[in-house]
């Protein structure tokens, strides 16, 4: 018996993980929603960044979404939004 599943079934597989939404979440288990995961604001651009697995052992320390927003705060480049603070009402 072959240890890979066939086309058919990788096509299967593919096509059901996209209709639950999973599509591309291959670092945490299936049964793990995304909305679950952990989420920071990057301090340069202020988009949103979700936990990913090769974060997990310096998650406290991440700042930066990308190499450029790292770039620029570190060339003096002016943050492209302003922290907004957390209320509860």
């Amino acid at each position: 018996m072959n240890a890979h599943p066939s086309g058919q079934v990788r096509f299967a597989i593919a096509r059901h993980l996209r209709l639950c939404g999973l599509h591309g979440l291959r670092h945490i288990n299936p049964m793990t929603n995304k909305s679950e995961l952990p989420v920071k604001i990057c301090v340069q651009c202020g988009k949103p960044m979700v936990w990913r697995k090769k974060w997990e052992k310096n998650w406290d320390e991440v700042k930066f979404c990308s190499q450029r927003c790292r770039r620029d705060a570190k060339a003096g480049v002016p943050p492209r939004f302003a922290p907004q603070p957390i209320t509860k009402d």
